[in-house]
């Protein structure tokens, strides 16, 4: 009887047996157990069954790392290097891999679709959402996006200068470097406590606050609202001049309904309307030697109610007292 060899190769194929119930040789035995996975303590014993060359394929237990590991044989079998050698083997039930390329190596969950985590030799590429500690981070080709849970979502994305967040930021303090405009608050309004500045800059702004404003420079087309402004040094704020031992403003002063300026006569104080009206014409006017009023009126003598009760004029008189029952109540008295 003729014996057709049952198996195609050494290495490679399959075996295809007949009834050769006398005929078992130890290479069909061999060629079996190349085929199966044998169990190994370490790495060591098994080198010392194998050799430095096994057979292509041979998948084998290793106790010492708890994985399987196949053996992978030298050359380059696809156009990309791979590593030779013994290589551990995937065991996950969900873990997959639709691509091991020279140009990255991807792992998805079987129920990702393909999606997943891309480790290329310069980045790691994610296409999934990440969770980070109970937050969720997700990118697309135009932002970026942060959120909590249940939160809002904030997105971050840039242009050719800066950062831009669709989602105002909360933050401690901020420590500005470099050089040009710091804060660019064009039509805004900002809200501060304590504000500490070498230089403000507002174009039709305002910078509001509780606390206080201190600045060594501060140029402003806008409003300045706080209780407390303190200008170090020479300073100026809307043209106004600050300077140690005096303030000087072309346009004058207003404090509620007065308004205060000079002019080439002396220094005048009138009545002003604080929404911006008109100066009235009723003025007092100052100079080194000699005080005027203006507008046709004398000094209004108001009672302690506040009511106008007659206008008076001074009256100029010797050192001899002619007497208070000679003149009204609320009688100037100048004596030379």
């Amino acid at each position: 009887m003729t014996i057709t060899e049952p198996i195609p190769d050494v290495q490679y194929g399959r075996g295809n047996w007949a009834d050769y119930i006398s005929n078992w040789r130890e290479k069909d035995a061999e060629w079996l157990q190349e085929r199966t996975i044998l169990r190994y303590a370490t790495a060591a014993t098994r080198q010392t069954d194998w050799g430095l060359t096994p057979r292509a394929g041979l998948v084998t237990y290793n106790d010492a790392t708890k994985a399987l590991e196949m053996y992978r044989g030298t050359g380059t079998p696809v156009a990309e290097t791979l590593p030779t050698g013994w290589v551990r083997s995937l065991m996950f039930q969900y873990l997959t891999s639709v691509q091991d390329t020279a140009a990255g190596v991807n792992i998805s969950h079987s129920a990702a679709a393909g999606k997943g985590a891309l480790f290329t030799p310069t980045a790691v590429n994610i296409d999934l959402p990440v969770n980070l500690t109970n937050g969720l981070l997700t990118t697309t080709a135009n932002n970026m996006a942060v959120q909590t849970p249940a939160q809002k979502k904030a997105t971050l994305s840039t242009n050719a200068t800066e950062l831009v967040s669709d989602t105002p930021l909360a933050i401690p303090n901020v420590r500005l470097t470099g050089t040009g405009t710091a804060i660019d608050a064009t039509g805004k309004a900002v809200t501060v406590g304590a504000l500490t500045a070498a230089s403000l800059a507002l174009g039709g702004g305002a910078i509001t606050g509780a606390g206080s404003i201190a600045a060594t420079s501060v140029a402003s087309s806008g409003a300045i609202t706080a209780p407390a402004v303190t200008i170090s040094g020479l300073s100026t704020i809307n043209g106004t001049t600050f300077q140690a031992g005096y303030t000087e403003a072309t346009s004058g002063y207003v404090s509620q309904a007065g308004y205060f300026r000079g002019d080439g006569n002396g220094a005048v104080m009138s009545y002003r309307n604080p929404s911006g009206g008109a100066a009235s014409a009723h003025q007092l006017q100052g100079r080194s030697d000699m005080i005027r009023l203006f507008g046709g009126q004398g000094i209004g003598w108001h009672n302690a109610g506040g009511t106008h009760v007659a206008w008076i004029s001074p009256v100029i008189v010797s050192s001899g007292d002619p007497g208070a029952a000679n003149y009204p109540d609320g009688t100037i008295w100048i004596v030379p």
